[in-house]
């Protein structure tokens, strides 16, 4: 009863993350072909300095502050410069043409996100997140509950969830669907709910580390001097030089004195797009204060950006399609359980 019951509510929420998060399995894939103007440009081989490109896009985008730069790919001439009003502008870095504007939630995937990411109920992300991350939880303590009750007692029962006889219009039809389903996802669906808790809840990240004996997260370092800030090419020249496979980074310049300019970049060879090396500088002297390489970090650090990646389906082609076709039987669970309770209570009632 508890199961139906959580399935009826928290069941029905699970299922419109899921839909809303499938449509962006293979996003890394599809954007640039869906967004061409912005994102696909032909390879560049001479990009004009960064501060050029801001200057472009302060001129687009008047009076709001810088808020960071991102490039998806030092090879090609897309650049996004962002504003602190969430605005994007994205530029042609080899001519500093701009090619068009858009917030994070524009176009067909940035909207999904915010649609998933529960952002219509408030611009908070703190509190978005918290409820996500309740979800999750209730999500996988649901599903741990579901495959407790399905579990079989024989394995003639066990033949019959992993080859369900089904037949359309039995009686047993979607309660047969639901126990196999719901069987054949389960690791990938607490797996991934898991995996979601590492963008919420610190204290998950925190029981991450101590798992991995790994020391906790560094914060971010302070800026030793004041001054006015170097011009922002020379900091991407000198991550460059720390990162020579650097493929896309994204670069924060200090928004008040006493913050250091930070870079994180994931490298060409990357296994997954959460593979991230930081670099902190002084944005006066352009000293470099710290340098974390994805490469020698911790297994904390490693583990937590992996499952930022898995759940997010960036962690691969193959464990795109194993998300993608776990999360899919999530909408299935939803239609065949509440299918299967309102036949039930038709039943009941056609019986009185």
């Amino acid at each position: 009863m508890g199961h139906r019951w959580a399935g009826l509510t928290v069941g029905l929420a699970a299922a419109f993350l899921a839909l809303t998060g499938l449509t962006m399995a293979f996003r890394a894939q599809l954007e640039p072909r869906v967004d061409r103007q912005l994102l696909d440009r032909p390879p560049c081989e001479t990009r004009l300095p960064l501060d050029v490109l801001v200057s472009n896009a302060k001129s687009a985008h008047p009076g709001k502050a810088l808020q960071r730069i991102e490039i998806p790919d030092v090879r090609t001439a897309a650049t996004i410069v962002r504003f602190a009003d969430r605005e994007g502008i994205y530029l042609d870095a080899c001519s500093g043409e701009v090619l068009g504007q858009r917030n994070p939630w524009g176009g067909f995937f940035g909207f999904m996100e915010m649609v998933h990411k529960l952002r219509f109920i408030t611009e908070d992300g703190a509190v978005t997140e918290v409820i996500g991350g309740t979800i999750a939880i209730l999500v996988a303590v649901m599903a741990t509950g579901g495959l407790f009750l399905a579990w079989p007692a024989s394995r003639r029962a066990l033949r019959a969830i992993v080859r369900p006889r089904l037949v359309p219009g039995n009686r047993a039809f979607d309660l047969l669907l639901h126990r196999s389903v719901g069987s054949y996802i389960f690791v990938i669906l607490v797996a991934s709910m898991a995996c979601a808790l590492t963008f919420t809840f610190d204290w998950w990240r925190s029981a991450i580390y101590a798992a991995t004996a790994s020391p906790a997260a560094l914060a971010r370092p302070a800026a030793k001097g004041a001054g006015e800030p170097l011009p922002l090419e020379i900091f991407l020249v000198r991550a460059r030089a720390l990162m020579p496979d650097l493929r896309s980074a994204i670069i924060t310049p200090p928004r008040k004195a006493g913050t250091a300019l930070e870079i994180y970049a994931v490298d060409r060879g990357a296994s997954q797009a959460f593979a991230r090396s930081y670099a902190w500088f002084d944005p006066a002297s352009g000293e470099l204060l710290r340098f974390e390489p994805y490469a020698t970090s911790s297994a904390g650090n490693k583990a937590v950006r992996w499952m930022s990646a898995f759940h997010t389906a960036r962690a691969g082609v193959f464990l795109e399609i194993v998300l993608f076709m776990g999360i899919l039987g999530v909408p299935v669970l939803a239609f065949t359980g509440m299918r299967s309770y309102l036949r039930t209570l038709r039943a009941t009632g056609e019986k009185s």
